[in-house]
């Protein structure tokens, strides 16, 4: 749930993986109840973080590869096949950046932001800063949502 994937899918893996047969009644049950919603809204923040972690959708490693392949190009002799794959992996690359890379037209692009210059204390320092601040913006959330609806109590 927290990784985007379908009931379908989630249904598929927690049998493969667990030998667990559920229904896709039971997972919306879970997805759709408030006392999960923080937890899988926890490892969703955390899985879109971790998007950083997969080489292709670093511009660096694109760029690095895209590289290559014209190194490759301009040095060897290829035959069809050899140039039909090199367009492929080509065209995967401009996918993943297309996924990656925020248009301002879609909103349908993962954004992230990339901590590539920061040392990993002062990533996690960052991330203990931003996980504060989310939790006092919760605490605020929580609160004026109680005392509304002790306001409501009140006028009834």
């Amino acid at each position: 749930m927290a990784e985007y994937r379908s009931t379908k899918d989630i249904v598929k893996d927690l049998y493969t993986i667990y030998g667990k047969n559920v229904t896709p009644r039971n997972i919306n049950m879970y997805r759709n109840t408030p006392k999960w919603k923080d937890l899988i809204q926890k490892y969703r923040d955390e899985y879109l973080v971790s998007i950083n972690h997969v080489p292709i959708a670093n511009k660096r490693y694109r760029i690095d590869i895209r590289q290559s392949l014209l190194e490759k190009l301009m040095t060897k002799r290829l035959d069809s096949e050899q140039v039909s794959q090199y367009r492929l992996m080509s065209e995967n690359l401009r996918e993943a950046k297309d996924e990656v890379e925020v248009k301002d037209d879609s909103p349908h692009n993962v954004v992230y932001a990339q901590f590539n210059n920061l040392s990993d204390k002062e990533i996690e320092f960052k991330r203990k800063k931003v996980m504060e601040e989310i939790n006092a913006m919760n605490k605020k959330i929580r609160k004026k949502e109680k005392d509304n609806a002790i306001s409501l109590e009140s006028t009834t």
